[in-house]
């Protein structure tokens, strides 16, 4: 404010505004305004109360806002919390919409399995940096009914099982892995295989159904292949992902089967975990053994 008062905005906003009353004061004492035509006047005046009236507007403007600050830091104030209080309301209704479509996901595969049983959707909070097998960590663990070896799966197919598992988190080892080996089948010609996790694969995204037979030629592009249940780690039927390619193994003894999975597991948000299902092994149980296929 003493600066403005200073500043030669100011001074010179004085200096018209001391001419304008001057010239004012003049006209009222020594211009015989009966000689003068209406015309005359306002050619005169018009300059003079057009300038009058932006000087007034302009410090009437300067003196509402000093004298109403605090009414308008108020009002504005109050502004920012109907927008915060808005943008609130919004996350909570996205939020309710993503909440709504996983049940509905959680809903539709109930429909197609009656004794899956699932526990609450979890979300991926946490990803192995450079880890090309995609392992993730989500935001629910053992006190939501989670185990070790548990299925993780999504809408669209089989994602990986549960490796580790805390009291509020748990990590999940996908079929990009080599550590995985899953029986699997192929729905079109059910020829048996098993699936397992390939470094050179990964790096495209991709597994392996090894152990075909050489004379597995019904094994073609495009086919669904699927879990066969044997192990009663997974429940069959789980869908894993469709067949690109078909090689001759590198000992020519067996067929192998590139395979593209369902779930893009290296840029999903949320899954479901496979918590109970008929026919299912208890893992945790067992003394030894190895877990798989």
């Amino acid at each position: 404010m003493k600066d403005f008062f200073s500043s030669k905005k100011f001074k010179i906003l004085m200096a018209v505004a001391a001419l304008l009353i001057g010239f004012m004061i003049y006209a009222a004492v020594n211009i015989d305004w009966g000689h003068f035509g209406s015309d005359a006047i306002g050619a005169i005046t018009a300059p003079f109360q057009k300038l009058s009236a932006t000087i007034s507007k302009a410090a009437n403007d300067f003196f509402d806002r000093f004298i109403n600050y605090d009414k308008y830091f108020k009002e504005n104030q109050t502004l920012r919390d109907k927008v915060n209080e808005l943008t609130g309301k919004l996350v909570d209704y996205e939020e309710l919409q993503r909440e709504n479509e996983q049940l509905r996901e959680i809903l539709g595969l109930k429909e197609e399995h009656a004794d899956f049983e699932f526990s609450a959707p979890a979300d991926v909070i946490g990803r192995e940096p450079n880890d090309p097998f995609a392992t993730f960590t989500i935001d629910k663990g053992s006190l939501h009914g989670l185990e070790l070896y548990d299925p993780v799966i999504t809408k669209d197919g089989l994602v990986g099982w549960i490796s580790e598992v805390s009291y509020t988190s748990a990590k999940v080892c996908t079929i990009l892995n080599p550590e995985m080996k899953i029986g699997c089948y192929d729905v079109e010609s059910a020829e048996i295989g098993v699936l397992k996790g390939d470094p050179e694969l990964a790096e495209e995204g991709r597994v392996r159904l090894a152990h075909l037979p050489r004379n597995a030629d019904t094994v073609k592009p495009g086919a669904t292949i699927a879990t066969s249940g044997t192990s009663g780690l997974f429940p069959k039927g789980l869908v894993v992902g469709e067949v690109e390619q078909v090689h001759e193994d590198e000992q020519g003894i067996s067929m192998y089967a590139v395979v593209k999975p369902a779930c893009n597991v290296a840029e999903i948000n949320s899954v479901f975990v496979l918590t109970d299902f008929f026919g299912k092994v208890d893992y945790n149980a067992q003394d030894s053994g190895e877990v798989g296929e």
